[in-house]
Order: C-alpha cells, then structure tokens, then sequence
C-alpha cells in the first residue's frame, strides 16, 4: 500500500477555497491564513491538500476525509503550518453550542475537543497526517537546513529581532526556538493532536509505508478557540467604504468604546501600531513575532492625553507640543492586531490603564479594522468570493469570521471575549514534531 500524496496548489483560490468557505467558520484560521498570502505572498510558502489541484475536486463533497495545510518552514519560531482536516467540521465534539451553553471561563470545567471517527476515518486522517509531515521532512526542511547554514548565525533560526527586545524594564521572557529540522503546528484541533499522539503511543500500528514522528516538548498550554461573526464587531457597518475606520473625535468616544481621556490616533492623527513602537510591543508578548510580520497585520493602537485623570502618560519624558499636532516618540498606551489567520493577537493593554474597558474596545476595533470593506487584507481580492476576488457583502458573504485564541487557565481574557462577543468553539494546541523514521 502507497502512502496518500500530497499535492501542491499554486492557485488556491479555485482548488481551495470553494471547499474551505463551505465548511467555515471551522476551516476559518486556514481559510484567512491563505487569504492573507495572497496579499502578502511568501516564495518560501506552499499550499498542500491530500487531493490534485483541479476544479472538479474542489466542487466534490465527496472526498472526505481531506486536508490542507498553508506551510512556510522559514519563518522559524513563528507558526510555521496551519492546517484543516475536513472532518474537524463534522466531527468535533463538544460542539460549539453545546459550550456557549456551558462556558464557565475555568479550565477545571473545561473538555478538550475531540473527534468522534470510525476506526477506518482515524486511520485514514492519519496516514494524510504522517504523509504531510514526511512531504515537510523530504522537501521543505532540507532547503531551509542549507539555507539556515548559509547565513552568519549558523545552525540556528534566522537572525531576529525577536529573540531581545528590551523596553521600559518590563520585557516578557520569549518561548524558546525548536529545532530546525523539527516544525510548529499552530491552532491545531486538539483532536488532531491526539491523531499524532496516537501514533507515537502505538508506533508498531504504523504502516511501514508510513513515517514515525515525535512530538516535542512545547509547552504553550491548550487554548479556547473563539468565534466572532461580523455581528458581534461591527453591528452597524457605520462606516461607508472609504472612510476612515476609527472616529478620530475624542467627544464621539461613546461610539468607538473608549473612555474620555483616550483616542485611537497619536498626535498627527496617525492610525494603528507604527514601526516606531514595534520594539515596545515585541517586549510585552512571550510569542515570538518579527516585526516584519507584525508590519503585516492590520493593527490598533490607544492613545492617552490624560486629560481625565492624573495617570502617567506611557512615556513620562516626552515633550508634548498639542498645538502643533505633534509629539515626539508618543506612544501608545493599549494595542491590538488581526493575526495572519484572522486571528485577534497580541492584544496588550499597559497595567495602569486596565480596567477601563480598554481591552474590549481594541478587540472589536481591530477586527472591525481588518475586515473592513475598503482595503482589509482579508477582503481585498483576497478570495473572499467564488472566484478568488472581492465578494459583495450578502447571503454568500463569509460572515466575516475573525478568530482568537486563548489559554484556559487565563480567565480574565477569556471574560474580555466572552463581552466582545467571542463564541467558545473548540481547543487547539501549537505542536513541533519532527520525523524520526522517514
């Protein structure tokens, strides 16, 4: 017997799209994940799917079990593949309303998702697992290995500004690189994680055709993976295409969320996260992120002028100059960003400014930012339509899903998404595994 093959998709908006919006929102962070490339291509990054990229494929909803993964080994300690497998839709339980019924945002009552497969389904998904992962080891890790010896640091992930980042006395211990040979699974369905623990448990069931992995130890902890539909965000769609996203009218601050005090643009009106402030905000997340990803998201950033109470602005040495409209390394109090997987990321907000509902009002600004109509990455010719270009809001819209993930144990942000509007969906793991027996 032949291992299932793996196939390569150049042009996943007819091969891959049609199958992954029919099963969103659960395909949703892969779905967004391509999405995104297509905006901001990577010449490193490959499309895969257990299936041939054709048209009369992508129609069928009679290959089941599939998969697909969006995989670039080169960027290191970052997420390196997002995968679906089209029985996580059908499959998973408990369901997403059985825990919005139930959500108590405390990991003692939390139940990791499964999947409920016939014997002959697990088998299949796992072989589609093991021959991906032999695909990765055969055909992306020895190039990225060459690549990795090819420039100065060596044997190690690339060179980045990542690993130290120090700002203010405050900066958050990193997660440590795994090695290069090995390679990170994000936002995986924990019931995909127990088909790969499977078989590191029971290695003599493993076809011989088939490869043995192990999995590393990378402790990040399980996370709750949150649902938002464009209602819980963006209600209204006050905004007309073309205008701006935020109300820069610190009077109007009852429509956007923020107390009195706090505005959603520096003092030259500027918008968003500027690169000016990316060291700051690398130092206040233990998840390794380059600026030049955090540069490719759509991002929020709070300002404070402090004209409601006597809190210290952020940045207490700097000369402030409110006629002129201009400050010097102004910076901002409280931010978020729409991850590549339309995920709600790194959402910080300064200690002293918490409590203030700040948290709540970036979460839905951002989401509502990045999906919006005029220029969101996620919506621009991005495939959001049947053929891969724009799609007019309507009855096939893809609702607009955005995404969060959140560890069990923390229950204060799970409350915060739980008040945005968040959906508890089902749990996810990151996993290394590297193959030890090709």
């Amino acid at each position: 017997m032949s291992p299932p093959t793996i196939h390569k998709h150049d042009n996943p908006q007819t091969s891959i799209f049609p199958l992954l919006s029919a099963q969103l929102p659960y395909s949703g962070p892969l779905f967004r994940r391509i999405q995104h490339s297509i905006i901001y291509p990577s010449e490193t990054a490959q499309i895969l799917a257990t299936f041939p990229p054709t048209p009369a494929f992508a129609s069928a909803n009679s290959l089941s079990p599939w998969l697909v993964a969006y995989v670039d080994v080169y960027v290191g300690s970052e997420t390196q593949i997002w995968l679906y497998s089209s029985e996580e839709a059908e499959a998973s339980l408990p369901s997403i309303q059985q825990r919005s019924a139930t959500e108590e945002y405390s990991s003692d009552t939390d139940q990791l998702s499964k999947l409920t497969l016939e014997p002959v389904v697990a088998a299949e998904m796992q072989a589609q697992l093991l021959s991906l992962c032999s695909y990765i080891r055969t055909n992306l890790i020895p190039p990225y290995i060459s690549y990795l010896g090819s420039q100065s640091n060596g044997y190690s992930q690339p060179a980045s500004s990542i690993l130290q980042t120090p700002f203010l006395g405050k900066s958050v211990t990193k997660i440590l690189p795994h090695p290069p040979a090995s390679f990170k699974f994000g936002t995986l369905h924990t019931g995909i994680y127990d088909l790969l623990r499977v078989t590191m448990s029971a290695p003599e069931k493993i076809p011989p055709h088939l490869p043995k992995i192990r999995i590393l130890p990378h402790n990040t902890g399980v996370y709750m993976k949150y649902l938002f539909h464009r209602s819980t965000y963006d209600p209204l769609r006050e905004w007309p295409a073309g205008a701006s996203y935020s109300n820069n009218n610190n009077n109007n601050n009852r429509n956007n969320g923020l107390p009195s005090g706090y505005r959603f643009h520096d003092l030259n009106r500027r918008l968003g996260v500027q690169a000016r402030h990316l060291n700051l905000v690398i130092s206040r997340t233990d998840i390794p992120r380059s600026k030049e990803l955090l540069e490719q998201m759509s991002s929020v950033a709070v300002y404070y002028d402090g004209s409601s109470d006597n809190i210290t602005h952020s940045c207490p040495d700097v000369t402030v100059n409110e006629h002129s409209g201009c400050t010097f390394g102004e910076m901002p109090v409280a931010w978020a960003f729409l991850g590549l997987d339309g995920s709600l990321c790194t959402l910080h907000v300064e200690e002293e400014h918490r409590r203030r509902g700040l948290a709540k009002a970036i979460g839905r600004e951002v989401m509502k930012f990045g999906m919006r109509d005029d220029g969101g990455v996620f919506t621009s010719g991005s495939g959001s339509g049947p053929d891969g270009g724009t799609m007019a809001r309507g009855e096939d819209d893809d609702h607009g899903w955005a995404f969060a993930d959140v560890v069990l144990q923390n229950k204060a942000s799970r409350s915060v998404m739980g008040k945005i509007g968040g959906e508890p969906a089902w749990t996810v793991k990151w996993v290394v595994v590297e193959v030890v027996e090709n």
